[in-house]
């Protein structure tokens, strides 16, 4: 029996780290920029309720965020 894909400790905080396609500078701030990452995390954490998200930073060609997870969510909170 192989072991699973993905082991989360319900515990920990979680430093997350993605990118833009090709380091592109697709976040660009703007007000319009703004709104729609708010909406869009807004949206995830009602989902996902179990997700706790402590801190985000989006810049022009990348994010962080620091999130935890009781239930060990992570994978599906970041699609």
């Amino acid at each position: 029996m192989g072991r699973p894909l993905r082991f989360y400790k319900t515990d920990a905080i979680y430093f997350i780290t993605g990118r833009c396609l090709q380091a592109r500078l697709l976040l660009r701030p703007s007000k319009h920029t703004n709104n729609i990452i708010a909406g869009v995390l807004a949206k995830a954490l009602d989902r996902f309720a179990d997700i706790e998200l402590y801190a985000f930073v989006f810049v022009s060609n990348h994010f962080h965020m620091l999130l935890s997870s009781q239930k060990g969510h992570i994978a599906k909170f970041m699609q």
